[in-house]
């Protein structure tokens, strides 16, 4: 799949991280949707597709396995966070994330992680 179609959906609450994040997909995918809360994702059937979530792992909202469970089902889910508690990211890989990054990670990594979560979806 090329990337330059994808929409990708971030939400985070962190002006300064959200901004990061913005910069870092700029040019790589076709637009960044900015959400303050995870209670602000379209339903399945309004997201603009193919699309990719790309979530702050404490995000305001619905708790973030609760999220990616739900999520998960009809777009890809790639969570950003501190990696410190090794079980938690065990969990929100086992709800069906596609992928969990290190916070602060690099923009390299984090477009491939976008890559790769929507890389079997259709156009």
């Amino acid at each position: 799949m090329v990337t330059s179609i994808v929409t990708v959906y971030l939400i985070e609450s962190d002006p300064a991280r959200r901004a990061r994040v913005e910069r870092a997909l700029s040019g790589f995918v076709h637009s960044v949707v900015s959400l303050p809360s995870t209670l602000d994702l379209p339903c399945p059937d309004s997201l603009v597709r193919p699309a990719c979530a790309v979530v702050a792992l404490k995000a305001p909202g619905l708790p973030i396995l609760e999220f990616v469970e739900r999520t998960c089902a009809t777009c890809p889910v790639v969570v950003i966070g501190p990696t410190g508690d090794l079980s938690q990211v065990v969990d929100v890989m086992r709800a069906g994330a596609s992928n969990f990054l290190d916070r602060p990670g690099d923009d390299l990594r984090l477009r491939a992680a976008v890559l790769d979560a929507v890389r079997d979806l259709p156009a």
